[in-house]
């Protein structure tokens, strides 16, 4: 049962108003939990920056010489 089903009353616009602002919340937590799982993945696959960009390039053009 949500939070939404235990409210007495006929709704209106002050419960509408608080549902939405519910699951927007709930909208944004999600997003930034996605995006940090996505950050920390990066991390673990060690996908460059510009550190590692600059070593490969480094390392690709003395492998040329």
């Amino acid at each position: 049962m949500t939070e939404r089903d235990r409210r007495p009353g006929s709704g209106g616009t002050e419960d509408n108003v608080r549902d939405e602002l519910d699951e927007a919340a709930g909208e944004g937590r999600r997003k930034r939990d996605a995006e940090r799982e996505t950050v920390e993945e990066e991390g673990r696959t060690g996908s460059g920056g510009v550190k590692d960009n600059v070593r490969d390039e480094w390392d690709e053009s003395q492998e040329r010489s």
